[in-house]
């Protein structure tokens, strides 16, 4: 496995079951042995998108009840699911989830891309990413860049534009790379579902194909690895091979975001600067009327 396939020390995976155990939070490692986290708390068939947020840390989801989705959140700690509200506005369906630096949420559904209200549930309509379909989204934090990945074996990524939902293709080709399932047979990775963005740039990605395939991806030159497939390692749940089925992963904990300052609406370093140039400048206004009005001494 490449060294860029090996997660950063003090983050960690998270996916939240679709089999037999909806909605059980599961902790793996990249080859993706699991560990459930407590037991399911919470309605719940599915999780769709979701991502820990880099603006206020807690792990949001699109939750799938069984004829209509749920904004939720999910407790790393205890695997507690909480919803939020159903969603509502210009859909009240979603399928994939992305929160930015600066608290700002987004979903799509189709080929539309929407902003939504992470306290309301409230969406938007943005505009359209036609001819892009996404079969998966996912946040890079570090380069504040929102990416789109087409379902299918040959790789076809996209940057989406937040503020209009068009898709601008990076030009990264080729395919995704072949599995040997734990059930048996071969499996073609496809971007389907969750994908999470570590604090090296690295895209960790839930792929379709044997059941839930484990892929690591670099967008700085377009590689891809297979690290693994999700099974129980504790066999507690699912017995030998222990594979289930998950459509979220995230990663946590991200470095937060610091918001603006809550009595001016500025930023920090803006009104640092600010203040500073203002303070220099009287300082040099004073300095240079004393002077003035200095008298030689007889």
């Amino acid at each position: 496995t490449d060294v860029r396939a090996i997660l950063p020390a003090g983050q960690a995976l998270y996916n939240i079951d679709c089999d037999d155990y909806a909605p059980q939070l599961w902790t793996f490692t990249t080859d993706g042995a699991s560990t459930p986290v407590g037991s399911p708390v919470g309605a719940g068939i599915c999780g769709a998108g979701g991502q820990t947020s880099p603006f206020d840390g807690k792990t949001y989801f699109i939750n799938n009840l069984g004829g209509s989705t749920a904004l939720a959140t999910v407790d790393l700690a205890t695997g507690e699911v909480t919803t939020i509200a159903a969603i509502t506005g210009a859909i009240t369906d979603a399928w994939q989830l992305v929160i930015t630096n600066d608290g700002s949420a987004f979903v799509s559904l189709n080929q539309n891309f929407y902003t939504i209200n992470l306290a309301t549930a409230t969406t938007t309509i943005v505009g359209s990413m036609a001819p892009f379909n996404p079969g998966a989204m996912g946040y890079d934090y570090l380069t504040d860049t929102i990416y789109g990945f087409s379902g299918g074996n040959v790789m076809k990524v996209y940057t989406i534009d937040r503020t209009t939902g068009a898709p601008t293709d990076t030009g990264i080709g080729g395919n995704w790379p072949v599995a040997t399932c734990l059930g048996g047979g071969i499996g073609l990775a496809s971007p389907y579902g969750g994908i999470a963005f570590d604090s090296n740039g690295i895209a960790w990605i839930r792929a379709d194909s044997c059941n839930s395939l484990v892929m690591a991806f670099d967008p700085a030159g377009g590689a891809s690895w297979i690290t693994g497939e999700l099974f129980d390692s504790t066999a507690a749940k699912y017995a030998a091979p222990s594979d289930y089925y998950s459509q979220t992963f995230f990663i946590a904990p991200l470095a937060q975001a610091k918001p603006a300052l809550a009595s001016t609406g500025n930023n920090l370093g803006a009104v640092s600067l600010v203040g500073i140039t203002a303070a220099i400048a009287a300082l040099l206004g004073v300095v240079l009327v004393t002077s003035r009005r200095q008298r030689p001494q007889a």
